[in-house]
């Protein structure tokens, strides 16, 4: 559907996709200087992003097999890149409070594989496990046979990210029409056009010199519409565990059995005050073939079997299912990293995992500086503010738990 739109207000960059990665990379445009904005459909974070386990890996769970991988080494410096965001010590700056636990646990079942994998994991990174004394552990796994290890992995709220990457340049978000119409663009004398009808119901045009799309799941049908090829893309669903009840205890960390991690769990605060946890890892990866009892019926097996030490009795169920969307590779493995794909003006990223975004938002800023050279000079540094003055503006996503749900 045609969109009327008023005269097309031009603009360095226009960002299409309110996840982290999408808001990390506005925060680093603006911060270079540029007049950038950021549509998003749906709320800030929708999808992947607010659907996160919220941990900044180092790496370390790609060294399962003995070996330093690509991934890992991909990863190694990310911890670091948060931690000082979080210390205030580099933009974007992000509070305290979006820092839920700065370690991880790295625990073991009983089987010799699990034990071997464990000596692996050990392998030559900047963050190596530490060995925790008894007394030490988190209650939860106090019962857990074998050594558990520290791992300075921090963990973040994803919602609390997203509102701080949010806050200081909200007047350069705007929410569209939750519709995939809603966005018409087109090519005039060799600039895109963008016509945007705004969830509100008026209308927006832009002139960027360059666009970026960070829409996860999205942005296969954006590169459809502007004539990209989505074979460039591919997914990798996941069926995540939930856990909620009155007593559960706060744990952040994987038990690793062979050369991968059996669960992963992170925790968070409902809005009753409750505990509840994200379950994820192989039990998250097997259950994409499953239907929902099925799941859980795994999910509360493998929870006796990897914490022993934590009572399930009260503990209530339910799941939900997500994909990932990354660059495809040849064996449909997770890329190694971040993923930059530069066509003409428009510009793909992927961030692959939450801990590359402040990457993958370098490496964008990086394709997009020749690009605006190539266009010419920008005509004002705040016309994206001003065009969207009276745009509606997007909400951070709730999480997954607060959602309609059938708990077990």
């Amino acid at each position: 559907m045609a969109i009327a739109a008023p005269q097309p207000a031009p603009v360095d960059v226009v960002v299409l996709g309110g996840g982290i990665a999408g808001l990390w990379t506005l925060r680093r445009l603006v911060e270079a200087g540029l007049d950038a904005c950021l549509l998003e459909r749906r709320a800030l974070g929708a999808g992947q992003s607010i659907a996160s386990q919220g941990i900044i890996h180092s790496g370390l769970k790609y060294t399962l097999r003995g070996a330093v991988t690509g991934a890992a080494r991909a990863m190694a410096e990310a911890p670091d890149i948060w931690r000082a965001c979080l210390r205030q010590e580099r933009e974007p700056s992000l509070p305290p409070g979006a820092l839920l636990s700065e370690r991880c646990w790295l625990w073991r079942t009983r089987s010799l594989r699990s034990q071997a994998a464990l000596l692996g994991a050990r392998a030559g990174l900047k963050t190596r496990p530490v060995p925790v004394p008894a007394h030490e552990r988190p209650a939860a796994l106090r019962d857990c046979p074998g050594e558990v290890y520290s791992v300075e992995e921090p963990v973040v709220s994803p919602g609390g990210v997203l509102e701080a990457l949010a806050a200081p340049v909200r007047d350069r978000l705007a929410l569209t029409a939750d519709a995939d119409d809603a966005l018409d663009v087109s090519r005039i004398q060799g600039r895109l056009l963008l016509r945007v009808r705004l969830a509100d119901g008026t209308t927006l045009a832009l002139a960027p010199r360059a666009l970026v799309l960070t829409a996860g799941t999205g942005a296969e049908a954006l590169r459809a519409q502007l004539g990209l090829a989505t074979q460039a893309l591919q997914r990798r669903p996941l069926h995540m565990v939930l856990a909620r009840g009155p007593s559960l205890p706060r744990l952040f960390g994987h038990c690793v059995d062979g050369a991968a991690t059996r669960v992963t769990v992170t925790s968070a605060a409902c809005a009753d005050g409750s505990t509840v946890w994200q379950v994820g890892g192989r039990i998250a990866e097997q259950g994409v073939g499953m239907d929902e009892p099925e799941l859980l019926r795994l999910a509360r097996s493998e929870l006796a079997a990897t914490l022993p030490g934590v009572d399930f009795t009260d503990v209530r169920l339910a799941c939900y299912r997500i994909d990932r969307v990354e660059a495809r590779t040849a064996t449909g493995a997770k890329p190694d990293r971040e993923t930059v794909f530069v066509e003409g003006p428009i510009v793909t990223a992927l961030p692959t995992k939450l801990a590359l975004a402040p990457l993958l938002a370098d490496r964008v800023l990086e394709a997009v500086e020749p690009l605006l050279e190539a266009v010419g000079d920008a005509d004002d540094a705040a016309v994206a503010c001003a065009a969207l003055a009276c745009a509606p503006r997007p909400a951070v996503a709730p999480p997954p738990w607060e959602s309609q749900l059938r708990w077990r």
